[in-house]
This record gives C-alpha cells, sequence and structure tokens, in this order.
C-alpha cells in the first residue's frame, strides 16, 4: 500500500496533468527536428509537429544567422544532427518569452533559406527548411510560410537581394529589473551612494537607448525609489508577455579589492562560492517588505512549466554568453569567469529569458566611481542594448 506522503504526491502529479491536458492541447509539440546531411549545395531542416505552427523565417544580423520563430510550441526532444554539418555549423534553441520559441541555425557561408510545409494531417504536421548555398544569408519566402492564424509575410526588402531586413516583432518586449529600492538600499559605497539609485540610474539609461529602435517595448519594474517584492519582479516581466528580462544590480563583497561586471543565470545550485554569497544577498531582499513578502513562496509542480523553463534556461544561457562576447569588445571591465550561475529568484520566470547583470561592486572603490558616473554609465548601456538589438534582431529598420 503506499504511504500517506505517497498518496498525496501521486495525487499532485494526476491532478496537475489532468489541469494541464488543455494547455498541452493547444500547444504544438516538436516531435522532431532533423538536419539532414548535405547533399549538391542544399541542406534540408525536417521538422514535425502534432498541430500545425504558427511559423516565421527570417534573418538575424550581426552574425548572420537564421532564426525560425515558433509560437505555443514546444519541443519533445534536442535536435538530430549529421555527423557532418554541411552548410550549417551549428544549431542552438530556447523559449524567447511566453508561448513563444526559437531555432537559430548558423550557416558556415552565405545560404537562402526557404520554409515549406511538406505533408500534413489531423494529427500530424511536417515543415523543411531548405538551406541553399548563395551570397549572402537571406530568406525566401515558402509555401506556406505561417499557420492561418497569421498571415504575415517573413521579411520585408530594401530591393537589394543581398540585404534582406528583418520584419518587426509585433510588441517585443524587455523588461528591466533595476534591483532592490524603497527600504531596500542594497550595497552602499564608502561615498554614501546608494546601489538602488545607481541600478535605477543605469536602468533608465538602458531603456532609453533601446527605445531609440523601433520595435521594442521597455517596462521597468519600479520607476522610483520604491520597494518591489522579488516575485513580483519576475510576474512583471510575464504579465508583460516579455521576451527578455534583465536584473541590474551593482553589489557589495567581503573582497573589497574585487571588481568589474559579471553576467549570471539561473541554475539550481551555484557555480561557485561567490556566486552563492551574491545569490544569497540578493535572495534576502524580501525582508524589507514585511511578513507577507518574507513567507517562503512554494514553487507549483506543472509539468508544461517545467519543459518551458528548461528550455528558457538554455536560451538564457545562449543569451548571456552573447552578451558577455559583445560587452568584452568594448572597455568594460568584468571579473574572472564573469559567467556564473545561482539560484537568483528573480531569474526564476519559467517562460522568460532571464539573466541578472552585476555592473561592478559598490565595495570596490574605483568600482563605485565608476558606476556613479554618468558617462560610463551611459557608454556601458548603450553597449548592453546593442548586444541585445544584435542577439535578437530586432529594432532594424523595415
Amino acid at each position: 500500500m503506499l504511504r500517506n506522503g505517497a498518496r498525496v504526491c501521486l495525487t499532485i502529479l494526476v491532478l496537475s496533468i489532468v489541469l494541464i491536458l488543455p494547455a498541452i492541447a493547444e500547444t504544438a509539440i516538436v516531435m522532431r527536428v532533423e538536419l539532414m546531411a548535405a547533399e549538391d549545395g542544399k541542406q534540408r531542416v525536417v521538422l514535425n509537429f502534432t498541430t500545425p505552427p504558427d511559423a516565421r523565417l527570417f534573418v538575424l544580423r550581426s552574425p548572420d544567422r537564421i532564426a525560425l520563430d515558433l509560437r505555443d510550441a514546444l519541443p519533445a526532444g534536442e535536435p538530430i544532427l549529421p555527423d557532418e554539418m554541411g552548410l550549417v555549423e551549428s544549431v542552438i534553441h530556447g523559449a524567447t518569452g511566453p508561448h513563444r520559441y526559437r531555432y537559430i541555425f548558423h550557416p558556415k557561408s552565405g545560404v537562402e533559406a526557404r520554409l515549406s510545409r511538406v505533408s500534413g494531417s489531423e494529427s500530424t504536421s511536417s515543415y523543411e527548411i531548405t538551406f541553399s548555398r548563395t551570397n549572402g544569408v537571406t530568406v525566401v519566402a515558402g509555401e506556406p510560410r505561417l499557420s492561418q492564424e497569421s498571415a504575415e509575410p517573413a521579411v520585408v526588402t530594401d530591393g537589394n537581394d543581398s540585404e534582406t531586413t528583418i520584419k518587426q516583432q509585433p510588441g517585443f518586449t524587455i523588461v528591466i529589473d533595476p534591483g532592490h529600492g524603497g527600504d531596500d538600499n542594497g550595497a552602499i559605497a564608502k561615498s554614501g551612494v546608494m546601489e538602488k539609485d545607481i541600478n535605477l540610474a543605469a536602468a533608465k539609461t538602458l531603456r532609453n537607448v533601446l527605445e531609440e529602435n523601433p520595435g521594442i517595448r521597455v517596462v521597468l519594474t519600479r520607476e522610483k525609489d520604491e520597494f518591489v517584492g522579488l516575485m513580483e519582479r519576475t510576474e512583471i516581466a510575464r504579465h508583460e508577455n516579455a521576451n527578455l528580462f534583465i536584473s541590474l544590480h551593482a553589489d557589495s563583497i567581503r573582497y573589497k579589492d574585487l571588481r568589474g561586471a559579471t553576467i549570471y543565470t539561473l541554475s539550481d545550485r551555484a557555480s561557485d562560492s561567490l556566486s552563492l554569497e551574491i545569490a544569497a544577498n540578493e535572495n534576502a531582499a524580501d525582508r524589507f517588505g514585511g511578513e507577507e513578502y518574507a513567507k517562503e513562496v512554494p514553487e507549483v509542480f506543472d509539468i508544461l512549466a517545467d519543459l518551458t523553463r528548461r528550455e528558457t534556461v538554455s536560451y538564457s544561457e545562449h543569451f548571456a554568453s552573447s552578451l558577455l562576447a559583445r560587452m568584452r569588445k568594448s572597455d568594460i571591465r568584468f571579473i574572472k569567469n564573469p559567467k556564473r550561475s545561482a539560484a537568483f529568484i528573480v531569474l526564476k520566470a519559467p517562460d522568460v529569458p532571464s539573466v541578472l547583470v552585476e555592473l561592478g561592486f559598490m565595495s570596490n572603490v574605483e568600482d563605485a566611481r565608476l558606476l556613479a558616473d554618468e558617462t560610463w554609465r551611459t557608454e556601458t548601456m548603450t553597449v548592453m542594448a546593442e548586444a541585445i538589438v544584435a542577439f535578437y534582431g530586432i529594432g532594424t529598420d523595415g
């Protein structure tokens, strides 16, 4: 016989499955993504879905890549790759927001990509992406490109066949989270400058730079000096259907000589002792919000959310690597091994790619000086904005 605890767990599991069945039924499951071997200057990607997806194929620039965006879709497994990659040298994938999923194909050289539906029934639907060797990286219209719910063109052109610009993603939303606020001052520099003020100033600067790009909508989790709970911050991102969540901080640490920026992603276990300490500091912020915030929030068991969370973390990792590579090309200083991970509460939205950026350490005199400098802040946020635009392929005139 089952023990009482086991009975309860089994009941929760069954109820969870029953409750999410309608959500799964409305979601196109990506049953298979297989990159076939290259042949005669062409290479195909075969995609099998449980239902016809809302799909869009387009070009990402800097560097040139081919992206496939899917709405209301989740993968059932990893892409199948050939022994020899051919025209495509790598494939990455992950969730890009609530109900959104993306595959990115990195071509070795110039390719032309075409998305087409090859077969379908009530229970399955098969698509192909065909890559053909050519000059430049372009997308041509397939037949059909999209499900019946969306009939917008995948790309728009400027009249030059070698240049394909991206059709703007409607309502591409970035939520910027200025850490701390209100009674929670965060770290305090020797000069008396407070982290909460540094974070808010940096967030507003980043917003201003990002909003210069067409097609980008920016939301801040706080616009003024006020307390916002950690879970509230993630809920804002989910409520806004954010494509990206960036939390900005400038912590203090006992090692006064330690300086430079760090980029964090979510993990159950901290990548190192410093990350563990930083996460503990940040996760303790809710103590300033009173009893209602101090209570530990239990995680709800949800199979669909768990699947999504896994892919979201994967995509967050890809973005963090791209952000780091772009920022390193500038004069921004980083700590040793600057891409790290820990169990930050604000990064736990299951369906929003999320990173936490420590801009520097308030405990270091030189870092504290730079963090308070408007010129440095503007330059740093400009580089960060450029990295976001380049990775996501947004903000292109078209």
